[in-house]
């Protein structure tokens, strides 16, 4: 992917994140849950992951849907075990 085209992308993400939260709350989810592996292998600190993770099931609890907040509490656990 050209660099250009992955700025296009993170512009459009970082904009949909204030403009409609719950559309970008769902999306991240998807992404999360689909390809749990690809969040091991990403170049970020772990510290960094669980951060995130913890930012999403916090939107989830606010909005008392546990199920996926299980559900991410699930690959929070896989992520620290490969630690």
């Amino acid at each position: 992917m050209k660099e250009e085209d992955k700025h296009k992308i993170h512009r459009f993400l970082d904009e949909l994140q204030w403009k409609d939260q719950s559309t970008y709350m769902d999306m991240c989810y998807q992404s999360i849950v689909g390809h749990p592996e690809e969040i091991s292998g990403l170049d970020v600190p772990l510290s960094h992951k669980l951060a995130s993770l913890d930012r999403i099931i916090q939107y989830y609890a606010n909005r008392e849907e546990f199920e996926r907040c299980m559900t991410l509490k699930t690959i929070k656990e896989q992520l620290n075990k490969k630690a």
